[in-house]
């Protein structure tokens, strides 16, 4: 309903209001998002939620990258861009890379937004003044399973640029040691 423009009055509301009734906002819009039907008009809320004050707010409304037909929607490729710049991200970079490993289908697509979580999530394990965070050493892990992926997935000559890209991103995943050479090998193994 608040989708055709019905209650949009207390949508807008609820956006601004309480921090309950923008988590409810959040979650509803987390549901949504999925479906192509209403993705348009969900994720720009999505991704104003994703930067809310609220731990809480923010979290919420990154679970919507927890389903897998949020990758499915002709708008994800830019919004899911997008959703890279948000305190959700920030807060817990993991949302992103657990939905796209995750991800069924190709990553070609979406090796852009893969490389850049690569560069953000380094940027943030790196970050001195970053609270130690207890995801942080799954993460490593987590990165390198991606990129080894869209690797292979890129394995014709018209995508060798993204190869290149991947392989860069190994480098500075070794570089920062985020991930072991150790680690790295065992995961080509699989």
């Amino acid at each position: 309903m608040a989708f055709f423009g019905m209650f949009s009055d207390l949508v807008r509301e609820c956006r601004n209001g309480t921090e309950p009734q923008r988590t409810g906002v959040a979650s509803i819009v987390a549901q949504f998002v999925r479906d192509d039907k209403y993705a348009d008009r969900c994720w720009p809320i999505l991704l104003e939620l994703c930067d809310d004050p609220s731990p809480e707010v923010r979290a919420k409304a990154g679970r919507a990258l927890h389903d897998e037909r949020v990758f499915g929607t002709a708008a994800s490729p830019e919004f899911l861009q997008t959703f890279l710049t948000t305190q959700a991200f920030e807060d817990d970079p993991d949302i992103l890379i657990d939905a796209l490993q995750d991800h069924p289908g190709s990553l070609i697509l979406f090796a852009d937004l893969v490389c850049d979580t690569v560069t953000k999530s380094v940027e943030i394990i790196r970050d001195p003044e970053r609270k130690p965070d207890r995801r942080i050493p799954m993460i490593d892990r987590h990165l390198s399973t991606v990129l080894l992926r869209l690797y292979e997935q890129a394995s014709d000559s018209e995508n060798a640029h993204i190869r290149d890209r991947c392989l860069d991103m190994f480098d500075d995943l070794l570089e920062h040691r985020i991930t072991s050479a150790k680690s790295l090998l065992e995961e080509i193994k699989r």
